[in-house]
C-alpha cells in the first residue's frame, strides 16, 4: 500500500483532467458536425423549376432559417411562349400570426434574362446592377420562396435560393 500512496493524491486531478478533456472533444465535434450540416445547405436551399409553366402562384414551404443573415434568390428564364411576366418574392413568416409578410420582390422578368433578390442586413439599394432587388433586413427565422407568373401562355425557368452568412 506503501508504493501507491504517492500516486493517491493526483488521482482526483487525473481523472478531472481526463473528464475535461472527454468534453472538449465531444463539443468540438459535435460543433464541426453542425457547422458542416449548415455549410452543406448554404446553396439550393429552395429551388422552383418550371417547365413549360403557365400564370399562377408557385411558393416553397416554410424554410427554417437556423444560421444565415440572409438571402439571394436568382431567377433565370430560358424561354417563354406569350410574354409571361415573372416576379419572385421572398417573403418572412410573422412568427405569432403564421402571416407571410414581403421582404422584397424582383422586378417584373418578361423576357429571356435574369433577376435577383437579396435580402441581408444594412444591404443599400443604390449602384446595384440592373435585375437586382436589394432590402437591408435579416433574414427571419422561418422565410419562403414565392413566385407569380401572370399573362402569357407559359414560362420555362427556375428560381434558386442560396443562404449568405
Amino acid at each position: 500500500m506503501k508504493r501507491f500512496l504517492p500516486v493517491l493524491p493526483f488521482l482526483p486531478a487525473f481523472l478531472f483532467g481526463a473528464a475535461v478533456i472527454a468534453l472538449v472533444v465531444a463539443y468540438t465535434t459535435t460543433k464541426q458536425t453542425a457547422l458542416a450540416d449548415v455549410q452543406d445547405n448554404l446553396t439550393g436551399v429552395a429551388t422552383i423549376t418550371n417547365s413549360t409553366a403557365g400564370p399562377g402562384t408557385t411558393s416553397i414551404i416554410g424554410t427554417r432559417n437556423t444560421a444565415a443573415n440572409g438571402v439571394m434568390c436568382t431567377f433565370n428564364q430560358t424561354a417563354n411562349v406569350g410574354t409571361p411576366s415573372t416576379v419572385i418574392y421572398v417573403d418572412g413568416e410573422d412568427s405569432v400570426s403564421g402571416a407571410w409578410q414581403n421582404l422584397a420582390a424582383s422586378g417584373a422578368v418578361t423576357t429571356n434574362v435574369s433577376a435577383s433578390v437579396e435580402v441581408y442586413p444594412g444591404a443599400v439599394a443604390t449602384s446595384v446592377p440592373s435585375g437586382l432587388a436589394v432590402a437591408g433586413l435579416k433574414l427571419p427565422a422561418i422565410w419562403r420562396l414565392r413566385q407569380i407568373i401572370t399573362g402569357g401562355t407559359s414560362s420555362t425557368s427556375t428560381a434558386s435560393c442560396d443562404l449568405l452568412r
